[in-house]
């Protein structure tokens, strides 16, 4: 904040006014004629033009039109921030800037890079610093560009190539803008653009009712929702593959349907019934892993709570003279299965920090002690822990 407020670190009006207007691949000032407004996205009112996302000072000019004043005229944003890396391995690093909005076919998915060369006084800034290398990083179905959201650095694919990881919406759920290794970052022949995820699309179903007008259909849609962050690239669970957690946004948990019949009286359709259902990919986020060399694997990630850890009860129950206890682990873990009394006094160790894998098992407990003695009738508490978890159950002998 210093720095901003220190005079001798400000740009120049003309500099500043270079910046942008090479950043923004639009003319900083724009002059509009009568009949060049479009009005669903633009209102003239007083001295000022009304947009969807804000109020810009204008000036007229002559008495049909305006000149605008505007750093970006279609409100283009890295929504949620540059991305930094060092691509080139030059020890100078560059911030890319993902761009987010719509309506424009040389902005929409555009990717642009920040990047000083050694040596360079960072104090001045001019349009050679500030270059889009990419259009329509992210794209729809129909292959036009849409919104670009955050992204990491990584080399996700192994293939010794950094990249910048790129969130976005189906079918473009990340893709990777990867430097050749070779050329100028500031060259967009210097990258390849490839789809390493393409998501899920949409759910789809179809819901037909009939009614005095005749049948109808209608189709119903949950979205599958888009990547808006991503975690820095790394190996989570240490098995030598490379992983970055996608968290999901605008994902719905399911949609209802609602069948209705056409009232002749009122000349209206009427609620009859409705039918809620589940989106089967309504997850918070997915895992998106390095397997070999060019290729990636998206994952359902399982979020596991205490709940997932369970000690079933014995069987049989009451038991003589030996019974079976059952547990389920979400993870592969170390556990220990002791039997106590009911004081609390240790009869019994049945486990002792063993690691188990994933899944169910089971262990036979024959009704003796630590020292091999058959222990008296009466209740028994099982108990498993395995680190901060504990879970028991009450087992009744009876001879």
């Amino acid at each position: 904040i210093q720095r901003m407020l220190d005079p001798k670190f400000q740009l120049s009006a003309e500099d500043t006014a270079k910046f942008i207007a090479k950043f923004t691949d639009l003319p900083l000032v724009t002059a509009l004629e009568e009949g060049e407004l479009d009005d669903k996205l633009v209102e003239i009112t007083g001295d000022a033009v009304i947009r969807r996302e804000g109020i810009f000072p204008v000036k007229k000019v002559g008495s049909n039109g305006v000149s605008v004043l505007m750093t970006n005229p279609l409100d283009y944003v890295a929504l949620f921030g540059g991305i930094v890396a060092n691509l080139d391995n030059d020890n100078n690093q560059e911030v890319y800037f993902p761009l987010y909005g719509g309506l424009s076919d040389t902005l929409d998915g555009a990717l642009f890079v920040v990047d000083y060369n050694q040596g360079d006084d960072v104090q001045k800034a001019n349009g050679n610093h500030a270059v889009k290398i990419a259009t329509k990083v992210s794209q729809s179905t129909s292959g036009a560009g849409i919104s670009n959201f955050t992204g990491v650095e990584a080399d996700l694919d192994r293939n010794g190539k950094k990249e910048i990881l790129i969130g976005s919406a189906y079918p473009s759920n990340v893709v990777a803008i990867e430097y050749n290794g070779s050329g100028s970052l500031r060259d967009p022949n210097s990258y390849t653009r490839k789809v390493l995820y393409t998501g899920e699309s949409d759910v789809f179903a179809t819901v037909t009712y009939r009614d005095s007008l005749g049948t109808r259909d209608t189709v119903k849609t949950i979205g599958e929702g888009f990547v808006s962050k991503m975690s820095k690239a790394m190996d989570i669970d240490g098995d030598g593959r490379v992983e970055v957690v996608l968290p999901y946004q605008s994902v719905a948990d399911s949609i209802t349907y609602t069948w209705q019949h056409f009232d002749n009286l009122t000349q209206a359709f009427i609620d009859d019934s409705s039918k809620k259902v589940t989106n089967p990919k309504k997850w918070a986020f997915r895992l998106l892993e390095s397997n070999i060399v060019g290729s990636v694997d998206g994952k359902d990630v399982a979020v596991i709570t205490p709940e997932d850890y369970q000690l079933n009860q014995n069987y049989p129950n009451p038991f003589n003279p030996s019974t079976t206890i059952n547990f389920v682990l979400p993870l592969s873990k170390k556990i220990t299965l002791r039997v106590y009394d009911m004081v609390g006094k240790e009869v019994a160790t049945l486990v002792n920090g063993e690691e188990y894998a994933k899944g169910s098992h089971a262990v036979v407990w024959n009704g003796r002690d630590k020292s091999g003695k058959s222990v008296a009738s009466g209740a028994y508490i099982a108990t498993m822990t395995t680190g901060n978890i504990s879970k028991s159950i009450k087992m009744m002998l009876l001879k």
